[in-house]
Protein backbone atom coordinates (compact mmCIF):
# COMPACT_ATOMS: atom_id res chain seq x y z
CA UNK A 1 0.00 0.00 0.00
CA UNK A 2 1.08 3.50 -1.20
CA UNK A 3 0.07 5.32 2.24
CA UNK A 4 2.02 2.44 4.52
CA UNK A 5 5.38 2.91 2.33
CA UNK A 6 5.08 6.80 2.26
CA UNK A 7 4.80 6.50 6.16
CA UNK A 8 7.66 4.06 6.34
CA UNK A 9 9.99 6.71 4.12
CA UNK A 10 8.90 9.65 6.76
CA UNK A 11 9.71 7.47 9.53
CA UNK A 12 13.00 6.41 8.06
CA UNK A 13 13.58 9.86 7.12
CA UNK A 14 14.76 10.60 10.38
CA UNK A 15 17.14 8.26 11.59
CA UNK A 16 20.68 8.08 10.82
CA UNK A 17 20.70 4.63 11.08
CA UNK A 18 18.15 3.84 9.16
CA UNK A 19 18.77 0.39 7.00
CA UNK A 20 21.09 1.82 4.00
CA UNK A 21 19.91 -0.60 1.66
CA UNK A 22 16.11 0.40 2.29
CA UNK A 23 16.52 3.70 2.48
CA UNK A 24 17.67 3.36 -1.14
CA UNK A 25 15.17 0.94 -2.24
CA UNK A 26 12.43 3.59 -0.98
CA UNK A 27 14.56 5.96 -3.05
CA UNK A 28 13.67 4.70 -5.88
CA UNK A 29 10.17 4.41 -5.67
CA UNK A 30 7.45 6.63 -6.79
CA UNK A 31 8.20 10.03 -6.22
CA UNK A 32 5.29 10.68 -3.52
CA UNK A 33 7.10 7.83 -1.70
CA UNK A 34 10.68 8.57 -2.46
CA UNK A 35 10.51 12.15 -1.15
CA UNK A 36 10.71 11.77 2.31
CA UNK A 37 14.11 10.25 2.51
CA UNK A 38 15.02 12.35 -0.93
CA UNK A 39 14.27 15.23 1.08
CA UNK A 40 15.86 14.35 4.70
CA UNK A 41 17.89 11.14 5.14
CA UNK A 42 21.64 11.11 5.93
CA UNK A 43 21.93 7.58 4.37
CA UNK A 44 22.34 8.73 1.02
CA UNK A 45 25.36 9.44 -0.05
CA UNK A 46 25.99 12.83 -2.33
CA UNK A 47 26.55 9.47 -5.49
CA UNK A 48 23.51 8.29 -4.69
CA UNK A 49 21.59 11.56 -5.34
CA UNK A 50 23.67 12.26 -8.29
CA UNK A 51 22.05 8.35 -9.60
CA UNK A 52 18.65 9.39 -8.30
CA UNK A 53 18.63 12.93 -10.03
CA UNK A 54 19.93 11.34 -13.18
CA UNK A 55 17.83 8.06 -13.69
CA UNK A 56 14.90 9.30 -12.05
CA UNK A 57 12.00 12.20 -12.51
CA UNK A 58 11.70 15.64 -12.02
CA UNK A 59 9.40 15.15 -8.43
CA UNK A 60 12.78 12.89 -7.39
CA UNK A 61 15.14 15.87 -8.70
CA UNK A 62 12.34 18.39 -7.06
CA UNK A 63 12.44 16.10 -3.51
CA UNK A 64 16.49 16.09 -4.04
CA UNK A 65 16.12 20.41 -4.48
CA UNK A 66 14.73 20.44 -0.93
CA UNK A 67 17.46 18.51 0.96
CA UNK A 68 18.97 21.25 3.74
CA UNK A 69 22.61 20.48 2.46
CA UNK A 70 23.51 20.15 -1.32
CA UNK A 71 27.03 20.17 -3.18
CA UNK A 72 27.57 22.35 -6.44
CA UNK A 73 27.78 19.17 -8.07
CA UNK A 74 24.32 18.14 -7.61
CA UNK A 75 22.76 21.33 -7.90
CA UNK A 76 24.57 21.78 -10.70
CA UNK A 77 23.29 18.66 -12.51
CA UNK A 78 19.99 19.69 -11.42
CA UNK A 79 19.68 23.13 -12.73
CA UNK A 80 21.42 21.63 -16.32
CA UNK A 81 17.62 19.86 -16.19
CA UNK A 82 16.37 23.02 -16.74
CA UNK A 83 13.05 22.25 -14.52
CA UNK A 84 11.57 25.61 -13.54
CA UNK A 85 9.89 24.36 -9.90
CA UNK A 86 13.29 22.81 -9.21
CA UNK A 87 15.41 25.78 -10.25
CA UNK A 88 13.13 27.92 -8.08
CA UNK A 89 13.79 25.60 -5.04
CA UNK A 90 17.79 25.45 -5.43
CA UNK A 91 17.39 29.06 -5.85
CA UNK A 92 15.43 29.55 -2.47
CA UNK A 93 17.18 27.16 -0.87
CA UNK A 94 19.82 28.64 1.55
CA UNK A 95 21.63 25.35 2.22
CA UNK A 96 22.27 24.57 -1.70
CA UNK A 97 25.36 25.52 -2.56
CA UNK A 98 25.61 26.62 -6.37
CA UNK A 99 28.89 27.12 -8.34
CA UNK A 100 29.73 30.25 -10.40
CA UNK A 101 28.27 28.45 -13.71
CA UNK A 102 24.79 27.32 -11.66
CA UNK A 103 24.46 31.06 -11.21
CA UNK A 104 24.87 32.04 -14.64
CA UNK A 105 22.65 29.32 -16.12
CA UNK A 106 19.82 30.68 -13.31
CA UNK A 107 20.24 33.83 -13.99
CA UNK A 108 19.84 33.41 -17.59
CA UNK A 109 16.55 31.46 -16.99
CA UNK A 110 15.63 34.24 -14.35
CA UNK A 111 15.16 36.48 -17.28
CA UNK A 112 11.82 34.95 -17.81
CA UNK A 113 10.53 33.78 -14.65
CA UNK A 114 9.67 36.73 -12.01
CA UNK A 115 9.37 33.75 -8.98
CA UNK A 116 13.14 32.51 -9.43
CA UNK A 117 14.40 36.40 -9.98
CA UNK A 118 13.00 37.15 -6.29
CA UNK A 119 15.02 33.80 -5.31
CA UNK A 120 18.02 35.06 -6.56
CA UNK A 121 17.60 38.45 -5.35
CA UNK A 122 17.94 36.89 -1.48
CA UNK A 123 20.53 34.65 -1.73
CA UNK A 124 23.54 35.67 -0.04
CA UNK A 125 26.41 34.20 -1.75
CA UNK A 126 25.37 36.03 -5.35
CA UNK A 127 28.21 36.52 -7.27
CA UNK A 128 28.81 40.44 -8.43
CA UNK A 129 28.92 39.50 -12.09
CA UNK A 130 25.18 37.69 -11.34
CA UNK A 131 24.34 40.49 -9.10
CA UNK A 132 24.92 42.80 -12.01
CA UNK A 133 22.94 40.54 -14.46
CA UNK A 134 20.24 40.38 -11.62
CA UNK A 135 19.68 43.95 -11.71
CA UNK A 136 19.98 43.95 -15.25
CA UNK A 137 16.62 42.04 -15.46
CA UNK A 138 15.25 43.34 -12.37
CA UNK A 139 15.59 47.24 -13.95
CA UNK A 140 13.82 45.63 -17.47
CA UNK A 141 11.09 44.10 -15.50
CA UNK A 142 9.67 47.15 -13.87
CA UNK A 143 10.39 49.28 -16.73
CA UNK A 144 8.10 46.81 -18.96
CA UNK A 145 5.55 46.97 -15.97
CA UNK A 146 5.77 50.69 -15.22
CA UNK A 147 5.52 51.39 -18.93
CA UNK A 148 2.03 49.06 -19.19
CA UNK A 149 0.20 51.26 -16.51
CA UNK A 150 1.12 54.51 -17.34
CA UNK A 151 0.66 54.02 -20.78
CA UNK A 152 -0.81 56.95 -22.46
CA UNK A 153 -1.22 58.31 -18.64
CA UNK A 154 2.58 59.63 -18.61
CA UNK A 155 4.72 61.00 -20.93
CA UNK A 156 7.86 60.92 -18.80
CA UNK A 157 9.96 57.53 -19.81
CA UNK A 158 9.61 54.93 -17.41
CA UNK A 159 13.42 54.88 -16.68
CA UNK A 160 13.47 58.02 -15.45
CA UNK A 161 10.26 57.58 -13.48
CA UNK A 162 11.85 54.70 -11.45
CA UNK A 163 15.12 56.67 -11.40
CA UNK A 164 13.25 59.27 -9.24
CA UNK A 165 11.55 56.73 -7.00
CA UNK A 166 14.34 54.73 -6.17
CA UNK A 167 16.37 57.96 -5.32
CA UNK A 168 13.92 58.70 -2.74
CA UNK A 169 12.35 55.89 -1.15
CA UNK A 170 16.61 55.25 -0.77
CA UNK A 171 16.49 58.21 2.03
CA UNK A 172 17.66 57.67 5.62
CA UNK A 173 16.61 59.89 8.14
CA UNK A 174 18.80 62.63 8.96
CA UNK A 175 20.62 63.01 12.26
CA UNK A 176 18.64 66.14 13.26
CA UNK A 177 15.06 63.91 13.00
CA UNK A 178 15.95 61.14 14.40
CA UNK A 179 14.76 61.71 17.56
CA UNK A 180 11.42 63.28 15.93
CA UNK A 181 10.98 60.42 14.24
CA UNK A 182 11.28 58.06 17.72
CA UNK A 183 8.57 60.34 19.40
CA UNK A 184 6.45 59.49 16.45
CA UNK A 185 7.10 56.12 16.78
CA UNK A 186 6.03 56.06 20.01
CA UNK A 187 3.16 58.38 19.82
CA UNK A 188 2.10 56.13 16.94
CA UNK A 189 2.61 53.05 18.99
CA UNK A 190 1.12 54.53 22.41
CA UNK A 191 -2.37 55.07 20.07
CA UNK A 192 -3.21 52.01 18.01
CA UNK A 193 -1.72 48.62 17.65
CA UNK A 194 0.02 47.93 14.32
CA UNK A 195 -3.72 45.80 13.23
CA UNK A 196 -5.33 48.46 13.84
CA UNK A 197 -3.67 51.51 12.05
CA UNK A 198 -5.37 52.45 8.89
CA UNK A 199 -5.62 54.92 6.01
CA UNK A 200 -8.47 56.99 8.47
CA UNK A 201 -6.01 57.23 10.97
CA UNK A 202 -3.46 58.92 8.75
CA UNK A 203 -6.12 61.51 7.55
CA UNK A 204 -6.75 62.26 11.73
CA UNK A 205 -3.00 62.69 11.60
CA UNK A 206 -3.27 65.10 8.66
CA UNK A 207 -5.65 67.05 9.59
CA UNK A 208 -3.99 67.73 13.57
CA UNK A 209 -0.67 68.90 10.72
CA UNK A 210 1.14 65.66 12.89
CA UNK A 211 3.42 65.21 9.64
CA UNK A 212 6.01 62.87 11.22
CA UNK A 213 3.16 60.67 12.60
CA UNK A 214 1.89 60.78 9.07
CA UNK A 215 5.09 59.56 7.57
CA UNK A 216 5.96 57.02 10.53
CA UNK A 217 2.13 55.60 10.44
CA UNK A 218 2.51 55.21 6.36
CA UNK A 219 5.84 53.31 6.38
CA UNK A 220 4.00 51.01 8.46
CA UNK A 221 1.22 50.54 6.25
CA UNK A 222 3.80 50.73 3.30
CA UNK A 223 6.28 48.06 5.24
CA UNK A 224 9.12 50.58 4.27
CA UNK A 225 11.08 52.76 6.48
CA UNK A 226 10.59 56.01 8.09
CA UNK A 227 13.60 56.77 5.92
CA UNK A 228 11.46 56.18 3.04
CA UNK A 229 8.34 57.43 3.95
CA UNK A 230 10.73 60.68 4.53
CA UNK A 231 12.42 60.35 1.14
CA UNK A 232 8.93 60.16 -0.64
CA UNK A 233 7.84 63.06 1.11
CA UNK A 234 10.53 65.63 0.51
CA UNK A 235 10.92 64.32 -2.64
CA UNK A 236 10.73 66.91 -5.65
CA UNK A 237 7.87 64.76 -7.72
CA UNK A 238 5.15 63.06 -5.91
CA UNK A 239 5.59 59.33 -7.72
CA UNK A 240 7.52 57.66 -4.35
CA UNK A 241 4.57 59.20 -1.74
CA UNK A 242 1.60 57.68 -4.72
CA UNK A 243 3.72 54.66 -4.86
CA UNK A 244 3.74 54.41 -1.04
CA UNK A 245 0.24 55.29 -1.36
CA UNK A 246 -1.09 52.45 -3.06
CA UNK A 247 1.02 49.80 -1.48
CA UNK A 248 -0.74 51.13 1.60
CA UNK A 249 -4.21 50.65 0.20
CA UNK A 250 -5.53 54.33 0.10
CA UNK A 251 -8.39 54.81 -1.87
CA UNK A 252 -8.08 57.93 -4.47
CA UNK A 253 -9.63 60.41 -1.94
CA UNK A 254 -7.42 59.09 1.14
CA UNK A 255 -4.31 59.75 -1.18
CA UNK A 256 -5.65 63.17 -2.77
CA UNK A 257 -5.75 64.32 0.91
CA UNK A 258 -1.96 62.86 1.91
CA UNK A 259 -0.62 64.45 -1.70
CA UNK A 260 -2.44 68.07 -1.04
CA UNK A 261 -0.64 67.46 2.56
CA UNK A 262 2.38 67.28 0.63
CA UNK A 263 1.73 70.38 -1.26
CA UNK A 264 0.57 72.21 1.47
CA UNK A 265 3.72 71.26 3.93
CA UNK A 266 6.28 71.28 1.43
CA UNK A 267 5.05 73.75 -0.62
CA UNK A 268 5.11 71.59 -4.01
CA UNK A 269 3.14 73.51 -7.06
CA UNK A 270 2.31 69.99 -8.46
CA UNK A 271 -1.56 69.69 -9.20
CA UNK A 272 -3.75 67.37 -7.55
CA UNK A 273 -5.07 65.84 -10.70
CA UNK A 274 -1.12 65.09 -11.83
CA UNK A 275 -0.57 63.90 -8.50
CA UNK A 276 -3.95 61.54 -8.64
CA UNK A 277 -2.99 60.59 -12.18
CA UNK A 278 0.15 58.41 -11.54
CA UNK A 279 -1.60 57.10 -8.12
CA UNK A 280 -4.64 56.02 -10.61
CA UNK A 281 -2.40 54.60 -12.86
CA UNK A 282 -0.18 52.50 -10.95
CA UNK A 283 -1.24 49.00 -10.20
CA UNK A 284 -0.77 47.72 -6.60
CA UNK A 285 1.74 44.63 -8.54
CA UNK A 286 3.86 47.47 -10.30
CA UNK A 287 4.12 49.69 -6.95
CA UNK A 288 5.08 46.16 -5.30
CA UNK A 289 7.70 45.74 -7.39
CA UNK A 290 9.25 49.43 -7.26
CA UNK A 291 9.67 48.85 -3.53
CA UNK A 292 11.13 45.36 -3.99
CA UNK A 293 13.87 46.93 -6.63
CA UNK A 294 14.90 49.57 -4.21
CA UNK A 295 15.72 46.64 -1.88
CA UNK A 296 17.26 44.71 -4.74
CA UNK A 297 19.70 47.36 -5.38
CA UNK A 298 20.46 47.94 -1.66
CA UNK A 299 21.15 44.00 -0.91
CA UNK A 300 22.79 43.68 -4.33
CA UNK A 301 25.33 46.67 -3.93
CA UNK A 302 26.57 45.48 -0.35
CA UNK A 303 27.02 41.84 -2.01
CA UNK A 304 29.21 43.74 -4.76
Amino acid sequence: DVRDRIALAERLAELGNAPRKLVSRLALSEPAVAAPVLERSRRLSEQDLLTICSTMSSGHRLAVANRSSLSCEVTDFIISKGEMEALRTIASNPGAAISEAGFEKLVDRAKKDEVLLQALEHRADLTPESSAALLRRATELLRQSLGADLEGVDRRSPDEIVSQIVRALSHDIPDELVERFQAARARVRSQVLDSDLTAGTLLEWIAEGATHDVLTGLAQLARVSPGAALGAYQAPSSDALATLARIAGLSTDEAAVLLAFRVETEGFRARAVDNLSFFNALSMRTARSLIQFVETRRKLARTA
